[in-house]
């Protein structure tokens, strides 16, 4: 990916937004910046969190969160075990003081 913004789901066409969707859990790896202007981000979460979990992982650039951060977990073992998830990871925060829908 290149420079990209998301908005309104967890999406990129090319073009700098669209829709990304992806079956199962995994890595999405951005290698720039990523804007999420109010999206709605899906995650696939197991029963631990060094288990098969999504994540967006930056190589690098800069995020940027604009608007309410929506998160959706579908949870894969019915609970979340005990620790941290990292659903973000990598680049540098520019601005993360934006309310979080639930």
């Amino acid at each position: 990916f290149r420079s990209s913004t998301f908005a309104t789901a967890l999406k990129d066409t090319g073009a700098g937004t669209g829709t990304f969707i992806k079956q199962g859990a995994g890595t999405l790896t951005v290698s720039n910046n990523l804007t999420l202007n109010t999206p709605t981000l899906y995650f696939d979460l197991s029963g631990s969190p060094a288990g098969a979990n999504d994540k967006i992982l930056m190589q690098g650039g800069l995020l940027t969160m604009t608007g309410a951060q929506n998160y959706v977990f579908n949870l894969l073992n019915q609970a979340l075990g005990a620790g941290t998830y990292l659903l973000i990871t990598g680049g540098t925060i520019v601005d993360w003081r934006v309310p979080l829908a639930r």
